[in-house]
């Protein structure tokens, strides 16, 4: 679809994750250097700039600020890996995946609470889900699935979860809490739900993919129709503009949760690592563990390439689209005229076995 609206290009679109990724990698950075070098940065700064130790004509600003935007950009994509696997597997969901709605808005009333009620964070997350029950109670309409009081008592349920599973983690590592750590482990927990989706949604592509072929086959053949471009544009705006978002903020639950992997690695007493090197191995294992799912779509993809060869036919269209002459019906053993709107066109029979598809190669005036 060709766009000439600036706004909607994909460099606008990405422009907020990069700039978001260079912040959130300047944080970890500060802070995993204020775990194992204190100050260090502050000294090299001063040693810089006052002691004139380099020359900063060969560093101009632009450049440095150049070289953090593109090393934010190489980062949110990583993060964002996520989104290949959702993207793939679209066309169905598993009945675990439909509780992800509620996750979100769980982890958001989770957030409000700890922000503005911190140490009664619980008894707020308790009465909050209390209330969504009475109410839910008295007006639930059974007839009405997905109702407003329905998602909202599911998502103060998810909230208890959430808050649970936090306390849970730090009962298991013998870490003693603080308000920092608790913070940067509650923003970074969608870190934890992501990567557990991701793999659900694995497994649900591997184990029926004849389902996501199928979804594939019937998209296509709606796509062909030539009054399918404003319901296209719609879909694919909403949802690029949805991915820059979801960029956004799990880049920031990310980092968020890479910092508190590094304060825990500090706090827990190792006599075969060092700190760093706990950090470092959680670090790893941490990034390892969030892009495996994504090395299985270039796999999916030559699997659904060869679907594709084997068998054409069902992804080339079924519609009898007046205005398209790809989906014109034709009965000829290889090249033939036809007139369309007063024109001859030139076709070509793309198989002998398929007399539906054919490819417009010119049109003879």
């Amino acid at each position: 679809m060709n766009n000439t609206r600036w706004w909607e290009s994909y460099l606008v679109r990405y422009l907020s994750g990069s700039i978001v990724g260079s912040i959130s990698l300047i944080c970890l950075l500060y802070n995993i250097n204020e775990a194992y070098y204190p100050g260090f940065i502050n000294k090299l700064l001063i040693s810089f700039t006052l002691e004139n130790k380099i020359d900063w004509k060969y560093f101009p600003t632009l450049f440095i600020g150049l070289t953090i935007l593109i090393l934010g950009l190489l980062y949110s994509y990583l993060i964002s890996s996520p989104i290949t696997v959702i993207h793939y597997a679209r066309g169905g969901t598993a009945k675990i995946e439909k509780i992800v709605r509620y996750i979100w808005l769980g982890w958001a009333q989770l957030l409000l609470s700890q922000i503005l009620f911190k140490e009664n964070t619980f008894t707020v997350l308790v009465l909050n889900f209390l209330v969504s029950l009475v109410f839910c109670g008295l007006l639930y309409n059974k007839s009405e699935r997905n109702s407003f009081f329905e998602i909202y008592l599911k998502s103060a349920l998810s909230s208890i979860t959430i808050f649970a599973i936090c306390k849970l983690i730090f009962k298991i590592s013998g870490v003693e809490e603080s308000n920092s750590l608790l913070m940067s482990l509650y923003i970074g927990f969608p870190t934890i739900s992501v990567g557990i989706m991701q793999y659900v949604t694995l497994f649900r592509v591997l184990k029926s993919e004849d389902e996501i072929h199928k979804f594939y086959e019937n998209l296509v053949n709606a796509r062909i129709h030539s009054k399918s471009k404003e319901i296209r544009e719609t879909y694919t705006h909403l949802r690029e503009h949805s991915n820059s978002s979801f960029i956004v903020i799990v880049v920031v639950c990310f980092t968020s949760f890479l910092i508190f992997l590094n304060e825990m690695a500090q706090k827990i007493e190792s006599q075969i690592e060092s700190p760093a090197e706990k950090a470092f191995s959680y670090f790893l294992s941490l990034l390892i563990i969030w892009l495996i799912p994504n090395l299985f779509m270039w796999s999916r993809a030559n699997n659904l390439e060869k679907k594709f060869s084997e068998n054409p036919k069902s992804y080339l269209g079924k519609y009898d689209d007046p205005d398209t002459v790809e989906n014109k019906s034709f009965n000829e053993k290889n090249v033939e005229e036809e007139i369309v709107n007063g024109d001859k066109v030139k076709v070509t029979v793309t198989h002998k076995e398929y007399s539906e598809t054919v490819e417009k190669k010119e049109n003879i005036r």
